[in-house]
This record gives C-alpha cells, structure tokens and sequence, in this order.
C-alpha cells in the first residue's frame, strides 16, 4: 500500500495562537517583492533560524517543527490587496503514513504595515511520507460571492490498486482559517481490474475525475461546488450535475447523496 497526500489535517480545531486584526512589522510595499516579505515575515513569526538546515524551528504542541516559507498568493478583494500564504515543514522522513505539517495565514496589505486577518490552527498535519503537501498541491481560489478566497488543498490515497484524490477547502471564519470539508477529485481502480472487472468484487471497474467549480453568483457564507463527472461507475458512463451546499450550522459542505458511492 502506497499513500501520498494523506488526509490528515481534518482534525480536532483549536484556536490561532495569534488573532486577527494584529498589525505586523511586515512594510506593506513587500507585497510586490516575495523573497524580502517572506524574510520578514520568518523573523517574526517562523521562529529561530537554523543556517544549516535554512528553516525555522518553532515549538507547537511539544513537538519542534523545521518551518519554511511555502505558498504566496496576492488577491484583491472588494478593491483590496491581501496576501494568502502558507508555511510548511516535514514530518518524519521515509515513513509513508507520517505526515508533514501546515498552517495558513491571511495578511491585509494596509497603506504601512499589513495586518493579520485571519489564521489557521499553528501547525496542522497534511501530507504524507513525512512531507507536506507539495506547493502545487495548493490552491487559493474565490469561494464566495463577497469575492473572499479560501485554500484548496489536494490530497490523495493509493493501496489495493485504488487511487482517490481529494481536495480539502479551507475557508476564512472571522480571524479564523478553518477546514470547510473535502471534496472528491477523482477515483480509479484499474489496477484492480482485469478483463473489466474488479478482481476483488468481480463488479465492472469504476473509473471517474470530477471537475469543480464554486457558483459565487450564489448568495450565502460560502458558495455551492458544482460538480460534474466524466468517466464510468461500475461499467456505466457516468455524467450530469451535482451540487455541494455549505451547511452554516455545522461549518462544513455537505455532498450530496446521489454522489457514486466510491467518492464520498
């Protein structure tokens, strides 16, 4: 059994360490230049450096983390500038089920200095074989029809001749950066099959990708995903629409029922 992106940051929530509406030492002219802003911003919040590993180590949780700068994206949002990044640091190296470790920010790029909007959980854990998730594994796209943006991280599993991948939505809650559910990508079992049938069940094979969208021409927190399946469940084409609600009460997109069973 192989794992690669294992999903394990859908965890038990805690609290930031530092809450929103904080104003940083960060000048907000380092917008326009990554590598001087993520200087700044490791002197401040990574950590103490360590030349010879080149990461921060920071204690979280009685564990010491090797952090690094990971992703920076700048967006506009109702004509202002914000920053969505995040910072990463590896587990336990050559162990296939240890993951790495992740956490977010979202920095307001003020007319001085910027200013912390919001943050995740200090240091959760996502990836697997003890890395993080890879910078192309994450995403920051609009979410709602406010124009606010959320992370989309890409995770997937691998054993028995099964692949799924998933995609985990973290979205902004007040100062807070909070999981918002997992969103199924695709699901194959052909190295599984022979003959077209599934050599453990002796059904037909299934085989499927999903490409998503998020209807912010909706109202409401977060936006509806809209889904739509190429490929074949259990032998059969499979196509049409469906559509994932964000359920408020419960701060999570629900899927719908009428999902393949495989990729719920």
């Amino acid at each position: 059994m192989r794992v690669f992106f294992l999903i394990a940051s859908l965890m038990m929530w805690t609290l930031p360490v530092a809450a929103g509406g904080v104003i940083t030492n960060i000048p907000s002219e380092l917008h326009q230049n990554p590598k001087e802003f993520w200087r700044t911003y490791m002197r401040e919040f990574g950590g103490t450096y360590d030349k010879d590993k080149k990461c921060w180590f920071a204690a979280v949780k009685s564990r010491t983390y090797c952090l690094r700068p990971h992703t920076f994206t700048l967006v506009t949002e109702k004509g202002a500038r914000r920053i969505y990044l995040s910072v990463a640091a590896p587990g336990e190296e050559n162990c296939h089920a240890c993951a790495g470790a992740i956490e977010f920010m979202v920095l307001d790029v003020l007319a001085d200095r910027m200013r912390i909007a919001a943050r995740s959980e200090r240091v959760m854990e996502s990836g697997a074989w003890g890395a993080p998730p890879p910078e192309d594994g994450i995403t920051v796209r609009q979410i709602s029809a406010d124009e606010s943006h959320g992370f989309l991280v890409d995770h997937g599993w691998t054993g028995q001749g099964t692949t799924t991948l998933r995609t985990e939505v973290f979205g902004v809650i007040g100062d807070q950066i909070r999981p918002l559910g997992v969103l199924p990508k695709s699901y194959d079992e052909s190295g599984n099959c022979e003959a077209g049938k599934n050599v453990m069940s002796g059904e037909p094979c299934t085989s499927y990708e999903y490409t998503f969208t998020f209807d912010t021409q909706q109202s409401g927190r977060f936006a509806p995903v809209l889904f739509q399946p190429t490929g074949v469940y259990k032998g059969q084409p499979i196509g049409g629409n469906y559509v994932a609600k964000f359920n408020d009460e419960k701060f999570v997109y629900e899927l719908p029922k009428s999902l393949p069973e495989s990729a719920e």
